[in-house]
């Protein structure tokens, strides 16, 4: 293959991006793919080198674009927070990392730097200090929601994305539909819709008619603004100037506002009969937890669940942590902790 059909590949790639998303929305990664793999004009390339640079650079100038196109409700969200857009910057990056391969320029994997987040520099010639902003999300839908979905038999990845496409003119019920479909494992088809929607029940009972088992594979809900408020919004809470320091304190039932490194937290395990290795709940987050549920679903990935309680050496190395920080240390009555501690997990306790 040559590099110019290499490129022709990229440019083709590019046009089907408009395919495979419906109603695509400038200002965001599809928009931005698309374009920035139009090389039509670009072209010819002498090297794999050329090819990469001229690809690079098109992507970041059209990253750059972003914050000027992306509108909800009129308002330009990227622009107003001085960001671009996530999913297009994620795109840019897999660019930029071919295009510094090419050039023996990539650090080892091994050089923490090549985790840490990049800007877009004034010298690059397409905007001075473009950050990246995970959290924005003025938008009139509150939840991102998702659902996978194993397809009763003839079903199809059209019929799905046709009718949510239907049902959302009909009543508003969100916007942001993007769809993938693949062959399952059990046979037939599954497909994972995403959409941004205000009622996710309302999308989950619609999607029940595709699917061949009685309640949908997967199921997921995030909340979109609660994320940009713990973001954005000073609601942390700082004990940094507390005059005394608190153990046992389960802050897995707090807010995340409300956590602080000034509780010390006893360790509270669940064991997954799989694998048998204690997973402290601690180090937990909402995916993990809806994950686990997820798989308690059905029958053919269900597993059980126990519990384990800290030892006398692990609250011992707690309180010990807590007295070393020179303060009067509160000791919360362990036995309450433990039970609230397990609460987020009861769903799926034996």
């Amino acid at each position: 293959m040559t590099i110019d059909q290499v490129a022709n590949c990229i440019t083709r790639t590019g046009a089907k991006m408009q395919d495979a998303v419906p109603d695509p929305v400038e200002g965001t990664m599809v928009s931005v793919a698309r374009d920035c793999c139009d090389l039509s004009a670009e072209g010819p390339f002498a090297t794999l080198k050329d090819l990469l640079d001229a690809w690079t650079a098109k992507a970041k100038a059209e990253l750059a674009k972003t914050p000027d196109q992306l509108e909800v409700n009129g308002v330009k969200v990227l622009e107003k927070a001085g960001v671009v857009d996530s999913g297009a910057q994620g795109f840019v990056y897999i660019t930029e990392g071919m295009h510094l391969a090419s050039r023996n320029e990539l650090p080892e994997a091994s050089d923490i730097n090549l985790f840490k987040t990049a800007s877009i520099d004034a010298d690059e010639g397409v905007g001075a200090d473009i950050h990246v902003d995970h959290t924005v999300t003025d938008t009139a839908y509150q939840f991102c929601t998702e659902a996978v979905v194993l397809l009763k038999d003839g079903g199809d990845k059209k019929a799905v994305v046709d009718s949510i496409t239907q049902l959302s003119s009909k009543e508003d019920i969100g916007d942001s539909v993007a769809c993938v479909g693949a062959p399952a494992k059990q046979g037939g088809n599954m497909i994972k819709l995403h959409i941004h929607s205000n009622d996710p029940e309302k999308v989950f009972a619609h999607l029940k008619q595709f699917s061949r088992e009685p309640i949908l594979r997967k199921e997921k809900v995030e909340d979109m603004l609660e994320m940009r408020q713990l973001y954005h919004e000073d609601s942390a809470l700082d004990l940094a100037d507390a005059k005394f320091s608190i153990v046992g304190m389960c802050d897995i039932v707090l807010p995340p506002g409300l956590r602080d490194s000034e509780l010390q937290t006893l360790p509270v395990f669940v064991v997954p009969s799989d694998t048998q290795e204690p997973i402290d709940i601690r180090f937990t987050n909402s995916n993990d937890t809806c994950a686990a549920l997820n798989r308690q679903r059905h029958a053919d990935t269900a597993i059980r669940y126990t519990t384990a309680a800290s030892n006398p050496m692990q609250i011992k190395i707690e309180i010990l942590a807590a007295l070393a920080k020179r303060k009067p240390s509160l000791c919360v009555d362990i036995v309450v902790c433990r039970v609230h501690m397990l609460k987020s997990w009861r769903s799926f306790m034996p």
